[in-house]
Parts: structure tokens; C-alpha cells; sequence
């Protein structure tokens, strides 16, 4: 006989590496779960920051062209009503056209 324990029996040594093995892999997933969770908060808060940046632009871009446009109006009433007169009539024949 051999002083060896055959394959199929589970000794504690074994048990214990296992376990140990075990540790590591939970200790691992949670330090990688945390680097995620860091990860995304930094790419959530730089989306954040494009988002609200664009959106400043172009509050300031519709701001301008209205701005733009009012003057355009004040100064210009008749070609203003011309052009609206022509833009009803333009979707007035399409909507005829269409039903």
C-alpha cells in the first residue's frame, strides 16, 4: 500500500485549498466589481458634462435665430407676411394633393 490517499477522497488539506481558492476569487470580483462601478460613475458624470454643454449651445443657438427673427419681422413686416402667405399655400396644396 501506498502512503497516498487515493484520487477520490477529499482530505481536508484539500477542502482548505479549496476555500482558500474560493476567498480569493470572491476578493477579486469585488475589486473588480468596485474598479467597474468607478469606471462608469467617471464616464457617466463626463457624459453629464458633454450633455449639459450641448444643450447650453444649442439653447443659445434656438435663443439667437429667434432673436434674429423677431428683428427680421420688426423690420421687414411685409416680406414677413408675404412669406408666411406663400408657406400656407405651399402646405396648403400639398395636404390638398395628399387626400
Amino acid at each position: 500500500m501506498s502512503n497516498t490517499a487515493p484520487e477520490h477522497i477529499v482530505t481536508s488539506e484539500a477542502i482548505s485549498d479549496d476555500d482558500n481558492m474560493s476567498d480569493k476569487v470572491k476578493k477579486r470580483l469585488s475589486e473588480v466589481g468596485d474598479q467597474l462601478r468607478e469606471t462608469a460613475s467617471s464616464h457617466a458624470g463626463a457624459a453629464k458634462d458633454i450633455a449639459n454643454a450641448n444643450l447650453k449651445s444649442t439653447s443659445d443657438a434656438v435663443e439667437k435665430v429667434s432673436r434674429e427673427g423677431s428683428r427680421f419681422v420688426k423690420e421687414n413686416p411685409g416680406l414677413a407676411i408675404a412669406g408666411a402667405v406663400g408657406v400656407g399655400v405651399i402646405i396648403g396644396l400639398m395636404i390638398r394633393n395628399r387626400y
